[in-house]
């Protein structure tokens, strides 16, 4: 495929997206599975804690515990994961994990009762585990690492588009006062998950596990020392984990909370919120990945963490608002951590993978899953205490003033990555042209 002379710069230089960006078959497949797995997701993901607090009634407390509880089997699973990922590839570990995934999703549509609930959340823990890192491992695999930045920046974008889609239906078919309609949407997330699964058993042979001596024997716990010996990595989590938890985990199950107890708005103005979210994210995705290219990647951390903290305070300022300059404040918002999320997809995952070595790709990525996992225990837990105490605006300062805290930290990694590591070595020709599987050593 020749390079056509263009005058723009930047990714869309290269990219001529309207089709011959699916050109490589199994990238084409895995955007096509991630896609349909993200409208199954976007059904339920933001009404948790508003089924079970509202609908099964269960105490709010108890609502944002499970969703904490998740997040720390998440931690507890995170390293068998990991080591079960690089032993077997991430295509064994898919199509057991998305089987279970969806089973969980389904069971949550007739648990009427806490340890009901709790029991589900076991099962439905390790299975997003193995889910989220697999899909990190198998992208990796399937895509040159010259251009791991883009292809996770686009997979962020299609899931984000999914879960758009979902969004538009979920919070708007459900209703309080009828339990039926949110059994509908949670068998329906189950029901796309295992169409998703189908298609990405098509990927079965490029997620084989790759010959390693650390696998052998006795020596696999040596492949964990030498992740946790990491001392770049190490850094990295630490700033990760801190806007995460002022990040993702404090949305998934704090904005909800604010909207309806705070602010006293209808559910359905949550689902304008992530609508919000995810749009911005579809139509910014690619101008963002244009933008950052060969830009420090520890730079661009430290604006997720501005872009976020700026977002959380747009939320406080919504309390002096009526409901419409409320609704506005908060959507300007959403908009706003859209923008961060565009930098933080493609940038994180490609730093992970980049400080990995293929055979512990799957524990680098289990870690960096291991950290989401911290970010959704944490989050969960302050947003509820805060809201249930009626300090919902001071909870909004605290993570706005984290995520930025978070961000400053990250711009310190800068001194201890090397140049490519960092984003910084650059790189010539199209982006299609290098979006070649590259080789692998299979068992």
């Amino acid at each position: 495929m020749e390079d056509k002379p263009s005058t723009r710069s930047g990714f869309l230089s290269r990219l001529p997206f309207d089709s011959s960006i699916l050109q490589n078959a199994p990238v084409r497949r895995f955007y096509l599975a991630m896609l349909i797995v993200a409208i199954g997701f976007g059904l339920t993901l933001s009404l948790f804690v508003v089924y079970f607090a509202e609908v099964r009634h269960f105490p709010e407390i108890v609502a944002g515990a499970l969703l904490s509880w998740q997040a720390v089997l998440t931690l507890l699973t995170t390293p068998l994961m990991g080591t079960l990922i690089d032993r077997h590839g991430p295509s064994r570990m898919l199509v057991v994990a998305l089987p279970a995934s969806a089973a969980a999703y389904a069971l949550f549509a007739f648990t009427a009762t806490i340890p009901e609930a709790i029991a589900v959340v076991c099962l439905i823990a390790p299975a997003q585990t193995a889910m989220w890192s697999s899909f990190n491992v198998l992208l990796a695999r399937i895509v040159h690492e010259d251009v791991r930045q883009e292809a996770f920046g686009l997979s962020f974008m299609i899931l984000n588009l999914g879960i758009a889609m979902g969004s538009l239906v979920g919070p708007s078919f459900v209703d309080i006062h009828h339990l039926r309609t949110f059994q509908f949407v949670y068998v329906g997330n189950g029901l796309f998950m295992l169409l998703g699964a189908a298609i990405f058993a098509t990927l079965w042979s490029h997620g084989q596990s790759v010959a390693s001596a650390v696998d052998n024997g006795s020596t696999v716990h040596a492949g964990w020392r030498e992740v946790i010996q990491d001392r770049k990595l190490l850094r990295f989590l630490v700033c990760a984990a801190l806007l995460l938890i002022c990040g993702y985990g404090s949305i998934e199950a704090g904005i909800p909370l604010y909207v309806t107890q705070v602010l006293h708005h209808p559910v359905r103005t949550v689902g304008i919120l992530f609508f919000f979210n995810t749009m911005t994210i579809i139509i910014a995705q690619i101008f963002v990945l244009g933008k950052i290219q060969g830009k420090s990647r520890s730079l661009l951390l430290g604006a997720v963490g501005l872009f976020w903290g700026a977002s959380w305070f747009c939320a406080t300022a919504s309390v002096l608002f009526s409901a419409v300059g409320a609704t506005a404040a908060l959507c300007a918002g959403q908009i706003v951590f859209a923008l961060g999320e565009t930098i933080w997809s493609p940038v994180g995952p490609a730093l992970v993978n980049d400080l990995a070595t293929e055979e512990l790709r799957g524990r680098y990525n289990s870690v960096s899953t291991l950290v989401f996992g911290l970010g959704g225990m944490v989050g969960p837990i302050i947003a509820t205490l805060f809201i249930q105490a009626h300090l919902g605006v001071l909870w909004s300062i605290t993570v706005g003033a984290g995520a930025i805290a978070g961000g400053a930290f990250a711009t310190t990694l800068r001194k201890s990555l090397t140049a490519k590591q960092d984003g910084l070595d650059g790189k010539d020709g199209k982006f299609l042209k290098e979006l070649l599987p590259p080789p692998q050593v299979l068992d």
